[in-house]
């Protein structure tokens, strides 16, 4: 991976369904590794956030924080490699 490109994920949210559930904490886990050993790498939380009623699907106002925190993710990446 290049470190002057950056690759923002966001972790497994929260209300998943239980057959889904059983495996969050371990692509979280990976997430938070590779985030770790990879500069270009960032992850940003979504446990806080809700679904729109399909235990799948983040609704409108989760989508919106998703987008902010995306973008801040980003914005702390460009700021750390143009100095």
């Amino acid at each position: 991976m290049e470190d002057d490109v950056p690759f923002i994920a966001g972790d497994m949210a929260s209300f998943y369904r239980d057959d889904i559930k059983e495996n969050i904490g371990i692509v979280d886990q990976a997430l938070e590794t590779f985030a770790q050993e990879e500069p270009s790498f960032h992850y940003i939380t979504t446990k806080d956030m809700t679904h729109r009623g399909d235990n799948l699907h983040f609704d409108t106002d989760s989508l919106h924080k998703l987008g902010e925190r995306y973008f801040n993710a980003y914005q702390q990446f460009a700021e750390k490699h143009s100095k």
